[in-house]
């Protein structure tokens, strides 16, 4: 895009280039979760900025995470409360949050 400016000795004019960056995304899904062993357990990963893939780090045994679609599933093996690490990442950043997950 080209600016000008005019005053009375004349007119000049430059480039200007606006660059847009995107922002790191920022987990929106809620922070705790439940279930009990030996009964499937569904979490969705939910996230601002378009999130290119999705982690998640300290799930229970039994528990995985799809790196592309956010989605934690399984079946947990174990009871306890597990503090997660959940993460969705674009091209600003990575934006990550602890889940607290419950399992009787």
């Amino acid at each position: 895009m080209t600016i000008n400016a005019t005053n009375a000795a004349g007119t000049g004019s430059a480039t200007l280039v606006i660059t847009i960056a995107a922002t790191a995304p920022l987990i929106t899904s809620g922070l705790t979760a439940g279930g009990s062993t030996s009964t499937p357990f569904n979490y969705q990963i939910a996230a601002t900025g378009s999130p290119t893939s999705f982690g998640a780090t300290g799930l229970p045994g039994g528990l995985g995470v799809n790196g592309s679609t956010g989605a934690i599933t399984g079946t947990p093996a174990a009871t306890g409360v597990f503090n997660v690490t959940i993460s969705a990442i674009n091209s600003g950043g990575t934006g990550s949050a602890t889940l607290v997950i419950t399992i009787n």
